[in-house]
């Protein structure tokens, strides 16, 4: 969840490509909207969303992991290339993902991400 609000920070979906599986459905889909924000010269303001709660389940095969985070969704103002506000989308809600995550052998990372 900080890879994912440090890249609608920065507008640079870097750090969320390294630590999502290319198969990723829901990672890809962050990613390319926000490589096409980048190239429109949109960026963002709000929206950091707050993790309340992650729980990872035991007992999974070794080098597989599931962790459901649950987190409140915040506000994000989308702002054009002129620095103006063009939308809101709106927060204010609990929401759950579902982590499924693999490890490599040097790191962990998103094999799919999806609601909960």
């Amino acid at each position: 969840m900080d890879a994912l609000n440090e890249a609608y920070v920065t507008v640079d979906p870097s750090r969320l490509r390294a630590l999502s599986q290319e198969g990723c459905v829901t990672c890809q889909a962050y990613i390319e909207s926000l490589e096409k924000a980048r190239s429109e010269g949109r960026s963002y303001a709000g929206g950091q969303n707050r993790v309340k709660t992650a729980v990872a389940s035991p007992g999974l095969p070794q080098r597989k992991g599931l962790v459901l985070v649950d987190y409140d969704l915040a506000d994000l103002d989308v702002l054009g290339a002129s620095g103006s506000k063009v939308r809101t989308v709106s927060g204010g809600r609990n929401l759950t993902l579902r982590f499924d995550v693999q490890h490599d052998g040097s790191r962990w990372f998103a094999t799919q991400v999806s609601p909960s």
